[in-house]
């Protein structure tokens, strides 16, 4: 029987025992896991490629001020400066490389990445 609320499962009902536990694992990550996490949680229909919306959750967590209209402005020019296609959306091998680019508003060293995911108890993520 699946809970009436799906992340109910996931409350501190242990003391935080489980939040501390990823805490952890985070801090411990090497950075491919690092991305593969965010990735995967940035996904949240499931495509295998992060589409403007959910670039527009990570871009607002990179410090972008604006709306969703002005981010869609902001992904096209993004994925034409980068080569990528915005119609098809930023797959996981793109997303990786785009991380890590230091000319990108969104290049994140490996501590911004632990933070991305720790912050909020990875509300970001869900």
């Amino acid at each position: 029987l699946a809970p009436a609320d799906p992340w109910a499962m996931v409350e501190p009902r242990d003391g935080g025992r489980f939040f501390r536990r990823c805490r952890r694992m985070v801090q411990r990550a090497f950075r491919t896991a690092l991305i593969e996490t965010l990735f995967a949680g940035l996904d949240v229909n499931g495509a295998g490629v992060l589409g403007c919306c959910s670039m527009y959750r990570l871009a607002c967590k990179c410090g972008f001020a604006g709306d969703l209209r002005g981010w869609e402005d902001e992904y096209a020019a993004l994925c034409e400066e980068f080569g990528l296609d915005a119609d098809v959306g930023i797959d996981f091998e793109d997303f990786s490389w785009l991380v890590g680019q230091p000319d990108f508003k969104g290049y994140c060293t490996d501590d911004e990445l632990r933070s991305l995911l720790l912050e909020d108890s990875g509300l970001l993520v869900r």
